[in-house]
């Protein structure tokens, strides 16, 4: 994934930000970016019926 080479990452929530740091730290807090990430893996292995 491309936002794991990235140096900063910043999640916003309600136009505030929730969030901020690399992809590393922010998977260790399963916050919001950690959600977020978790339902795009889980959704990439969605078939449509």
């Amino acid at each position: 994934m491309k936002q794991e080479a990235a140096d900063q990452i910043v999640v916003l929530a309600e136009g505030v930000v929730a969030e901020k740091g690399n992809h590393e730290t922010l998977m260790k807090k399963h916050g919001l970016y950690r959600k977020l990430v978790d339902f795009q893996t889980e959704s990439a292995n969605w078939k449509l019926l």
